[in-house]
């Protein structure tokens, strides 16, 4: 697949679908694409190839225009060819590497190949790499069922990170949590066989300022009540979301519009 040039991927408007494809109008039209944003169009070329991909682009450029593209479109490489600023290129980048990602834990056949963007130059290739690992490692706590992720399995994940990482963790576990002014933390999570905890990573330059982020998580296990209605009770999975979104932001600030992607940090608190 990387022996042959990259598919061109052009973001169109509708008045540029009538000045600058003439030659492709009538395929155009019998697509039905009109360059709405969002929506993309396939234009083939010699012997059932693939020559170019048009994708509608809108007044103003978001994160995730080309994020369901990487995998809708065929097995190939591709390449953004547009006028983009640095952080357009970036944000642009990191939608569509976030639109690749699969939970295949559990699946016996792992994904097979799927669609690649080359990387632009004036992408910022190390906050691209950086943001995807965050990203990934919060999206697979979140979707790990329940009877794998427990407490001791997120401390596990916070250990893994805080070396990978040389940050510093302390954890607070059991009736410690009492002692050290914890006490809803613990008769929360008391009653379960694996024991409640408070996870405390720290990692920066000690004399930075300082940021502290507290995300909430719930752990389910066999025992205790059932006090809400079944509606509830599935929304809560989505509380796991914000721990997980915690472990990520050792990597960047937040997932921002273009008009706000914040730029790479080299150092933290």
């Amino acid at each position: 697949m990387s022996s042959t040039p990259p598919i061109p991927i052009l973001l169109v408007t509708a008045d540029q679908l009538q000045t600058d494809f003439k030659a492709e109008r009538n395929w155009i039209e019998a697509m039905g694409f009109k360059a709405e944003p969002g929506t993309f169009c396939l234009l083939p070329g010699a012997q059932h190839s693939l020559s170019k991909v048009l994708v509608g682009r809108p007044e103003t450029l978001d994160m995730w225009l080309l994020g369901l593209l990487s995998q809708s479109l065929p097995a190939n490489r591709y390449e953004l060819i547009s006028d983009l600023t640095p952080q357009e290129a970036t944000a642009l980048t990191l939608g569509w590497r976030l639109g690749q990602y699969t939970f295949s834990r559990y699946k016996q056949q792992k994904p097979g190949a799927i669609a690649e963007l080359v990387t632009l130059e004036t992408a910022d290739i190390d906050y691209i790499e950086a943001a995807i690992e965050a990203t990934c490692l919060a999206r697979d706590l979140i979707n790990t069922p329940a009877n794998d992720m427990g407490p001791d399995d997120l401390e596990e994940a916070a250990r893994t990170l805080s070396v990978t990482y040389d940050a510093d963790l302390t954890v607070i576990k059991g009736k410690q949590l009492e002692a050290e002014n914890y006490p809803m933390i613990y008769a929360v999570g008391q009653a379960s066989v694996s024991a409640p905890r408070l996870l405390d990573l720290r990692w920066g330059d000690v004399d930075a300022p300082k940021v502290t982020l507290v995300g909430k998580g719930v752990c389910f296990d066999s025992g205790g009540l059932n006090l809400k209605p079944g509606k509830s009770m599935a929304m809560m999975k989505k509380r796991y979301g914000g721990r997980g979104s915690c472990f990520r932001a050792r990597y960047h600030d937040h997932e921002a519009p273009i008009a706000s992607l914040p730029a790479r940090p080299d150092s933290g608190g």
